[in-house]
């Protein structure tokens, strides 16, 4: 199961490092990535002493669980397939996209159809069918493995 994309600046392992814990998930990069890693006990000092970077990790943290929440409220609210996977690309474009004038957004497809089948409890050809659909209707575009939402609004009123 995926379960999430990090976009750029993401702190991974961050509720692990805070509660001394494990963390239980292994990442995979869709590009090219550089990676830092931070030993656990430096990590813990340096927060001890910088007000700014406390508050920093406070908000990756609320973050994380809003991510959480959101695949929640995916896969449990939405009716429909195309609402989950309407839901989906609107929060990997609010993820990893830039805003467009006019109110759209773009963003690079990172993700195979069966990785978004995943992440929206549906099966490859369901998203690839369903993806068809989002563009016939002219709310999406495709091209060089870059998504374009033109209309995101429409993808946020699907039930």
């Amino acid at each position: 199961m995926i379960v999430r994309v990090a976009g750029p600046g993401s702190m991974l392992g961050l509720y692990a490092v805070l509660s001394h814990g494990v963390y239980e998930v292994s990442a995979e990069t869709l590009t090219s990535a550089q990676l830092r890693p931070v030993e656990r006990d430096r990590f813990l000092t340096f927060l001890r002493s910088h007000k700014e970077a406390q508050m920093r990790a406070v908000q990756c943290i609320c973050q994380e669980y809003r991510f959480a929440l959101q695949d929640a409220c995916r896969i449990a609210l939405a009716e429909t397939v195309a609402a989950r996977l309407g839901r989906l690309l609107l929060e990997l474009a609010h993820q990893i996209g830039e805003h467009l004038d006019g109110g759209g957004f773009r963003f690079p497809l990172l993700l195979t159809h069966e990785e978004m089948a995943s992440m929206a409890c549906t099966t490859r050809e369901t998203v690839t069918r369903t993806l068809g659909q989002f563009r016939k209707e002219g709310w999406i575009s495709i091209e060089d493995s870059l998504v374009t939402l033109h209309e995101p609004e429409q993808l946020q009123t699907l039930n």
